[in-house]
Parts: structure tokens; sequence; C-alpha cells
């Protein structure tokens, strides 16, 4: 069976998109709207999952995009933000949003913006028409919370027509809940002048409406129902649609977003928190919002195991990387926090210690890391190497190596910017320092220094990476982040 994954990347390509998708939203940029000062985002799936810390402007982002076409359900930005005393700060004097839709002859923009002087925002005659369902957390509220007419009436209620749930829908329903139905039908009930339409469902012999579903059950029941229901490339925007549900129903939730979009073409964007969502997603999909100060970063096509690790404030590692020692890790760590710390907070870089026994060295570093990986990778967690400069590589099996050809204390002792770190801090003269270690194993370097400064030789070591770092090119450290983002992505 093809990876319905890669099938909707490859109909996404800039040659299918129009005629597989629709006019779709291909990017979006948000000035001065709430906490987006100057927001852009590039749609590089059918399916975007916009992640983040409560606060980010998730919610924003969705709303905006109901905004963005001509529907039946008229959504504008006002259908979800208004200004008034206590929120004067929504929207800037200048705030606009900018969409490009994708056309038959390419992109075709659209920008509303902000009349602070009526308080109205304009463009809206120029938009697209398109069908669009917008699922807010209030999509389903139990009857019990809603208190409304059907809850209250219960023994009163006057049942209509009922008509059984199509099979396939069923099928739907039944495989993200893993509970098996023999029945699902929406009933008509009323009493006095009001009419509703309710929901009720037959399994293991039980009949019950929604009205005694617990909150998940019929949340998904009522969500797939609507969503069924929506016409071929329709816009779908989904607020955390995995409320309520336990973890392998919200992996199940993904997987028929996945099969709902390969079946009718939809553009689906959704807001999450939840890491088993993502997991089922490609990673394409994945959108993490970051607050760096007062902005918002977009990090696009952020894996899954990154989201989570972002999410938990590095608790929950997406990726944990070997390295031979302590050098090893000072030196890794520092390129990596110069040129990427939001990558740095998701992963964790451990040392695969040599093993001693009665003072015998049994495997080297090398030795050691490689066997690590294989008992580790077997037991299931997502794993890379970065082993000493001048090692051999070996992608496939993700062992990389530290810039340089020699092991991290010598490359730190000849780095310049290291040097001059240690002459002027210390107040030491490098050619004596030389004069003493020559010949000596590397290891010895730092302890000769701390000798000297009566410093631990691991915060010199730490000190002076610091300072190597900056001495580093960049594009030599960015491709090996990439190759271990690749490795934290891995499926």
């Amino acid at each position: 069976m093809s990876d319905p994954r890669r099938k909707l990347a490859n109909l996404w390509g800039a040659n299918s998109r129009y005629n597989e998708f629709g006019n779709v939203i291909s990017k979006l940029v948000v000035s001065g709207v709430r906490c987006h000062s100057q927001t852009t985002i590039d749609f590089r799936n059918p399916i975007t999952a916009f992640s983040g810390f409560n606060g980010t402007g998730k919610s924003t982002l969705l709303q905006l995009c109901a905004a963005a076409y001509d529907c039946p359900a008229n959504f504008t930005i006002n259908s979800f933000m208004r200004k008034g005393p206590l929120d004067q700060t929504v929207f800037s004097k200048t705030a606009k949003v900018h969409f490009e839709f994708q056309d038959q002859l390419g992109p075709k923009p659209l920008t509303l913006s902000y009349n602070p002087d009526t308080s109205r925002w304009q463009g809206y005659p120029r938009r697209p028409a398109r069908e669009v369902f917008f699922g807010g957390v209030a999509v389903f509220l139990p009857r019990s919370e809603q208190r409304d007419f059907v809850f209250m009436n219960a023994s009163r209620l006057t049942l209509g027509d009922a008509q059984a749930l199509p099979e396939e829908l069923k099928q739907h329903i039944a495989r993200i809940l893993s509970s098996a139905y023999q029945e699902i039908h929406s009933n008509q009930v009323s009493h006095k002048s009001r009419t509703e339409t309710l929901l009720s469902a037959n399994r293991n012999g039980n009949r019950y409406s929604e009205a005694h579903m617990g909150c998940g059950e019929g949340r998904i029941q009522c969500l797939i129902q609507r969503l069924e229901a929506m016409p071929p490339r329709s816009l779908i925007l989904l607020e955390e649609p995995e409320i309520s549900l336990h973890p392998s129903a919200e992996y199940e939730l993904g997987k028929y977003i996945l099969d709902l979009v390969e079946r009718k073409r939809h553009q689906v964007l959704l807001t999450t928190h939840s890491s088993m969502l993502l997991r089922s997603l490609p990673d394409a999909s994945l959108v993490f919002l970051a607050r760096n100060g007062e902005a918002i970063t977009a990090l696009p096509g952020i894996g899954a195991r990154q989201a989570a690790s972002l999410l938990t404030e590095g608790h929950d590692k997406a990726l944990t990387v070997l390295v031979e020692d302590e050098s090893a890790k000072s030196v890794l760590t520092e390129l990596i926090r110069r040129h990427n710390p939001d990558f740095l907070a998701t992963i964790h870089i451990a040392i695969a210690r040599e093993r001693r026994e009665s003072g015998r060295i049994d495997e080297s570093g090398k030795d050691a890391i490689r066997r690590t990986m294989k008992t580790l990778s077997e037991a299931g967690l997502k794993l890379a190497a970065v082993l000493d400069g001048g090692e051999t590589v070996d992608a496939q099996r993700y062992i990389f190596c530290l810039p340089g050809r020699e092991p991290p204390e010598s490359e730190l002792f000849k780095n310049p910017s290291a040097r001059r770190m240690i002459e002027e801090t210390y107040r030491l003269k490098i050619e004596d320092l030389e004069a003493e270690v020559a010949g000596a194993d590397c290891h010895e370097i730092f302890k000769a220094i701390g000798r000297r400064t009566s410093c631990e030789k691991e915060f010199l070591i730490q000190e002076a990476a610091r300072a190597y770092a900056r001495d580093i090119p960049a594009a030599e450290v960015n491709r090996l982040i990439e190759m271990l983002k690749e490795a934290s992505q891995r499926r």
C-alpha cells in the first residue's frame, strides 16, 4: 500500500496543485494582528498543523484563513476578533493580512487591510469563492453542559425521522475510537416548537444518544459527520481536534485526516498540542510557532519529536546524539548553540562512555558508540552519533563527524580564537603551554591549563569551545545540523 503522505506531497507540487486541490492558500503573511507583528507561513503540504506554546497565535492563523474566501458561512475577521475597551491593541493601525492563492496561471494575491478610521477591514469583495468549515473547540459541547432543550426535556422529546450513517462513515469513527458500533443514527427530535438533530449509537447491545456520550466520543462522531458532508476541495479548519481523545485515537485521527484529504482533495489547517497527532502527519505539514522576544517565528517542517520536545521545554527530546567524550559534547553543544539554539533545545547529547574493567579499557569511544547505537535503536530510541573529526561518516546509519581532522582537545588548542581567549583571560603564554604538553596525549592539554589556572578541565574546555565555535563556517555547522534534523525526523 502506498504511503498517503508521500502521495499528498507529490500532488501538492506546483505543477499539479491547482488541478488537484483548487484555489488553495499557498502563502500567508500576517502583519499587526494580535501577537503576529510579522509572521509568514508558506504552506508546503495540503495539511498544515500549527503547534507551539499557548499564546503564540495558532488560533489567530486559523481565524484569519477562515476569512480568506467568499463562502456560505460568510466568515470575516470580525467574526472572530473585535476591538473593545479592554482590547484596543488587537489590530495595529497598519494591520494587514496578505494571502497568495494557487491559480491556474500561478500565485494570485489578496490583501485584507485594516482601516483605523472606520474600524473596518477592506478587500473582501476580491476574495475567491470556496467552501469553508471552521471546527472550533465548540463544534461539540456535551449536551449536559449546554443544558439545552434536548437535555432538559429528555423524557418529553418527540422522535422524528432517523437515518443510519453510511457504513464507511461508521467505520471511520470506529477506527479512530477503537470501538465497534453496530449502528449510528442521525435522529430528528423535537419538543414543542423546537427541533434538533441528535446522534445515537448502538454498541455492544446498548443504544444511547450523544447526550450520554463522553466528550471525546461525541465530538468525533459529530466532527466526522460534518467533515464527510463537506464538498471536495473545501478549506477545513480544525481547532485542537484531539480534545478528549486517548493517544491511540489522536494518532488514528491524523491517519483519518490524511485519508480524507487524499479522497476529497481538501486543504486542512489545524492547531494541536498532540505529539501523537503530529507523528501521524507528514513532516512537511508541521509548523512550530516559537516566540522570539515579542515576535513570533514560524519553524516549518519541524519533526513531531522535535515539536514534542519544544512543547515540553526540552523534557521530551526529539533525538539522542552520542559523542565520544566530554570534550566532544562541549564542542558540539557550542556549535549548535551558536547557529540553531532552538534545535539544541530539542536534542540530548550523551556520552557513550568507555567500559572499564579492573582499569582496562574494553572498547574505545567509537566502538562504544556503535554498540550503544545498536542497543538503543533496538529499544526504539531516535539516535545519531557525532564522532571526532576525521572519522568515517556513515550517513545511512546517522553517524557523522565534528569539524576538523583531530580530536576536539587538539582542535580547540590549535584554534586562534580559543588560544587568544586562554592568553587574555588567564594570562598564559601559549608557547609555554605548547612546550609543556609537547608529545603528550591530547587529553592532557586542558589538564595542564587547569593546573596553571586552578580551573577544572571541563570548565576550560567549555570556554574554549565557545570561542572556537565563532570561527567555524556557518555552512559547515548548518550542514551537520540538517543531518541531525533528518535523523530526528525519520520514522
